[in-house]
Formats: C-alpha cells, sequence, structure tokens
C-alpha cells in the first residue's frame, strides 16, 4: 500500500529576525488515498509535541507525542484519542491536549 508522510519543520530566528530551516522529520504515515485529508493540529511547549490527527474516514481522531526529556526530545508511540470517533474534529483534542499540557508542566516544570 502507498503512503503519505506528514513532516514536522523547524526553523530558528537568526540575529535579523529570519527564519532559517533547521531540521525536519517524518511524524507519521497514512494511506495515501487519505491524502488531503490528514488536517494535522499541532499544540506545543518548551517540553512537548502534540499532533493530532485523521488517518482515514472510519477511525476517530490519532494523536502522537514528543517529549523533551532531559534535553533530548523523545516521540511516544502513536494511540487513539479517547472517546474520539469518525464524527469528531479538533475540538475533541482540546480536553486531551490539557491533560497532556498538565501532566507536562507537573514532571517537567
Amino acid at each position: 500500500m502507498m503512503k503519505q508522510a506528514i513532516y514536522l519543520s523547524t526553523y530558528i530566528p537568526d540575529v535579523n529576525g529570519n527564519y532559517i530551516f533547521s531540521e525536519a522529520e517524518e511524524v507519521l504515515y497514512y494511506p495515501l488515498s487519505y491524502f488531503g485529508n490528514a488536517k494535522p493540529v499541532i499544540a506545543y511547549t518548551n517540553v512537548i509535541v502534540f499532533i493530532a490527527y485523521r488517518k482515514n474516514t472510519t477511525d476517530g481522531l490519532y494523536q502522537k507525542t514528543k517529549w523533551n526529556v532531559a534535553s533530548n526530545w523523545v516521540w511516544d508511540t502513536e494511540g487513539t484519542i479517547p472517546n474520539t470517533t469518525l464524527y469528531s474534529n479538533s475540538k475533541h483534542c482540546r480536553k486531551w491536549w490539557r491533560g497532556i499540557f498538565s501532566l507536562a508542566k507537573t514532571h517537567w516544570a
């Protein structure tokens, strides 16, 4: 099966305030037949990157989280966002993100 990738790119500001490309990484893959429909939502702090997205037309929403642990960024495994369905949208991510953000503040603040 052919697959499509979602990339996460990082840019850093230079001394003149211009943003310079720093790095890019493949975050996840989804079927090519779903191209244009994944529409990820990305939220981040200095200790967490949270990405929510739809992989197909039948499941609920999925998430992938990257944690800053001792100055090393580490990806967690991909998982479903509980209590989401094929009718869920980005608004359903808010409660889930708040829980993860609270956890990050508690453990890495």
